[in-house]
């Protein structure tokens, strides 16, 4: 699975625009990473995963402090939710914690932080998932397609239909 996104926000003031790729097996478990802000120089970060929870710079230097992550979490991307819900495959009522690589843009750092997915309900075309970041008070429920896309992350994300 190969996913290729661009994301434009406005970020402390100023606009931000980056480019990302995530590749993941077929486990739906990320493989590889990359990020450019675009219009900065110096502003790229290049990861690898083994699927296992083991994480490596492009150069193969392993980064122990994302040890356990399976998931990559972009600041400014719904997407990278889709990742643990199809990875997870949730029955309703289901919970899963999980540990996930955070990467908080514009700065570019990366840190583990802990989550928890809770599946609410699992209509055709409507499913809705609990998210909640365990190392703060922040939780909301997240609507979904049938592939896992987010359609609504209320206040941040929603999905527009061209018509």
């Amino acid at each position: 699975m190969l996913a290729d996104g661009q994301a434009i926000t406005m970020e402390q003031g100023m606009p931000l625009r980056a480019h990302y790729v995530v590749r993941c097996n077929s486990d739906w478990q990320v493989t590889q990473f990359d990020i450019d802000i675009l219009g900065r120089l110096q502003a790229d970060l290049h990861l690898c995963a083994d699927g296992k929870g083991n994480w490596f710079f492009a150069e193969g230097e392993p980064i122990p402090d994302l040890a356990g992550c399976i998931d990559i979490d972009i600041s400014i991307s719904p997407f990278t939710n889709t990742l643990p819900i199809r990875r997870l495959q949730l029955a309703v009522d289901e919970s899963k914690e999980i540990l996930v690589a955070y990467v908080a843009l514009p700065d570019m750092q990366v840190t583990p932080i802990r989550q928890r997915y809770t599946c609410l309900s699992n209509l055709p075309g409507e499913r809705v998932y609990r998210y909640e970041s365990l190392d703060s008070e922040f939780s909301t429920e997240i609507t979904v397609d049938d592939d896992g896309l987010v359609i609504n992350y209320p206040h941040l994300f929603e999905q527009l239909t061209v018509r």
